[in-house]
């Protein structure tokens, strides 16, 4: 299947395809079927297969492969550990990090344990390479000739280019599963936080630099009898707050922008029957990577009720509960 007559063009042919799979796949199991594709049709060798670290099995999992396999690859079993089934070119490869070449697998003592099988196939000479992530030793790719001395020294350059860029591949998908999985967790933890938001028996508020309201919960919707279409965009101080208090709120929108820190206070909010309540705000500057504020961000209690309870025992204590008369 070899063809050693222009191995200069055909190695670069191959390292091109793979290259451009590289490119055009971004499935991890893909990527790997392509790959010992392209290098058997286009590399012209007997077998090319590849295999992950099992860090469980302390074995070398076959994971793609294509050629002449004849079920080899399928019953072959590689170990991680230091016995004669770890010591071969792919066990080698998993322990050192380096490539591993077999010139002459029939009079290799380090292939014993696959040696049968391997020469019944047509396998005279195999070159093994690592596959690494972030300099982590996940893998190896297997290259498997039908000629004895098949690899020599430019033949083995070439290829360990060639698991260099598979390995720079591997990298750029793991940082993307990574950063789809922190994007997934973020929307988990956004979708949470809504429901959260949602489902409260407190006031949330969300108001933009510009004093327009950006989102209010249904608890706050409910208590001033607003939809959130008719309160969103409006302006919070004039829509929202009675005019004796809103002095005493701009104050703390003013607060809440120099100091950026939380802030606690009291202030009317008015319903749309035009009933006031009496709230009590925890508010905070929402502020991105550059120092710049979002939005401020409101979490209150409506203490209408309470308050009328303190004043209610206060007034108890200075006047008679029945005659209404002072009696201190």
């Amino acid at each position: 299947m070899e063809n050693k007559f222009n191995p200069v063009n055909r190695l670069y042919r191959l390292l091109s395809q793979v290259n451009q799979t590289i490119v055009r796949v971004r499935d991890r199991q893909q990527l790997f079927d392509e790959i010992c594709r392209i290098a058997v049709q286009d590399g012209g060798f007997r077998l090319v297969w590849i295999g992950l670290i099992d860090q469980e099995e302390k074995i070398i999992r076959p994971v793609s492969w294509s050629g002449y396999e004849d079920s080899y690859v399928q019953n072959i079993l590689i170990s991680t550990q230091n016995i004669p089934e770890g010591r071969g070119p792919a066990g080698t490869t998993a322990a050192t990090g380096n490539f591993v070449v077999s010139v002459d697998i029939e009079n290799d003592p380090r292939m014993l344990p696959w040696k049968d099988a391997a020469l019944k196939r047509g396998y005279r000479s195999i070159a093994s390479f690592p596959l690494t992530i972030n300099g982590k030793i996940t893998g190896v790719i297997l290259f498997y000739s039908s000629e004895v001395n098949y690899f020599d020294q430019e033949e083995i350059q070439l290829l360990r280019g060639l698991s260099d860029d598979i390995s720079f591949a591997l990298e750029a998908m793991e940082k993307e599963k990574q950063r789809q999985e922190a994007l997934d967790l973020l929307q988990q933890e956004k979708e949470f936080n809504e429901q959260l938001i949602k489902a409260s028996p407190t006031f949330f508020v969300a108001i933009d630099p510009l004093g327009k309201i950006l989102m209010m919960n249904p608890c706050m919707l409910n208590a001033l009898g607003y939809s959130l279409e008719e309160v969103r965009d409006k302006d919070y101080l004039t829509f929202i707050i009675p005019e004796t208090e809103r002095p005493k709120v701009q104050k703390i929108f003013n607060t809440l922008v120099s100091s950026r820190g939380p802030t606690l206070n009291e202030n009317q909010v008015l319903t749309k029957g035009g009933q006031i309540l009496l709230v009590e705000w925890h508010g905070r500057s929402i502020i991105d990577e550059q120092g710049n504020i979002l939005y401020f961000f409101g979490v209150g209690i409506d203490i209408t009720e309470r308050k009328k309870s303190e004043e209610r025992i206060k007034y108890l204590s200075y006047h008679d509960s029945l005659t209404g008369l002072y009696n201190r």
